[in-house]
């Protein structure tokens, strides 16, 4: 139990109540081991959480169980921030984060710490460039919360799906190829997904390993599964670059007719999602076929 958080919620509790520190702990303890308290630089006895509890008009078990929610918010929203600059390819800041959260006893859960590796490992490549480490790294957080072949999960999937992009930026292709496919495998065992997003996301990666690795006729079929995808969950998520993929593919083998018409659907979907920077480079690589 983080005991600062207990703190945290008897402060609040008091607050709420318009109690002064000094009022709270006038039948309980001191003035000065309340502030201490509510710091979390003191844990308090189990007499001293009782009395405090009652005077709040709260059981302890409250007290706990608010405490704990609190941690899974914290150690959750941290999570979607360093998602969200992932996304927008900050490697730097979630380099600042993970440094700054690096004794936080709040990402020891076998879970939380999963995911702290897992970006140190994004990190030690994108930022380090430290490429046999960064794998090692995302090798190794596959198996912090290994709970046996049944535990298979998105989390895994987005693990391996991290893996596999290393393996392509250093052309290791059919590496490359062979952990997109085993994230395909483990999908299917999954019969419920939360993110829908998983799944193409990682046909698209694997449609551009199979065509920077001039395997045409596999990246072709990627990209196909891709935009089916992206229909039936009725979404356009990566549904533009897809298109592209498969236009650059087509081109390869040579349908020219049918590449122009991928480029011209990737081009609708860019303009509905007004997305200026894809757009341009769509026109001008029409313009050069």
């Amino acid at each position: 139990m983080d005991y600062y958080q207990i703190g945290k919620v008897i402060r609040e509790l008091r607050v709420q109540q318009e109690f002064t520190q000094k009022e709270l702990a006038s039948t309980t303890c001191t003035q000065g081991q309340l502030s201490k308290i509510e710091k979390g630089e003191v844990i308090p006895t189990a007499s001293t959480l009782y009395e405090l509890a009652q005077r709040l008009g709260v059981s302890t078990d409250f007290i706990f169980k608010k405490a704990s929610a609190s941690r899974a918010d914290y150690v959750s929203q941290t999570f979607e921030v360093v998602r969200q600059l992932i996304r927008e390819r900050n490697y730097e800041q979630v380099s600042s984060i993970l440094r700054a959260e690096r004794n936080n006893e709040q990402f020891t859960e076998p879970r939380a710490k999963q995911f702290m590796m897992w970006h140190q490992g994004i990190v030690k490549y994108y930022v380090e460039r430290d490429v046999e480490a960064a794998i090692s790294l995302l090798r190794e957080s596959l198996h912090v919360d290994d709970r046996g072949p049944k535990s298979y999960s998105e989390r895994t999937v987005e693990i391996l799906n991290s893996l596999a992009i290393i393996q392509m930026e250093e052309e290791r292709f059919e590496e490359s190829i062979h952990t997109f496919k085993e994230c395909l495998m483990l999908l299917t065992k999954a019969p419920h997904l939360e993110d829908v997003h998983i799944k193409i996301r990682v046909l698209y990666n694997l449609a551009k390993s199979c065509y920077r690795s001039q395997r045409f006729a596999e990246a072709i079929q990627f990209c196909n599964q891709g935009i089916t995808a992206c229909k039936r969950e009725e979404t356009m998520y990566l549904l533009g670059e897809l298109y592209v993929q498969l236009a650059l593919s087509l081109e390869e083998t040579g349908k020219m007719t049918k590449a122009k018409l991928a480029f011209e659907k990737a081009l609708y979907v860019f303009t509905l999602q007004d997305n200026r920077a894809f757009l341009e480079v769509v026109q001008k690589r029409m313009q050069e076929s």
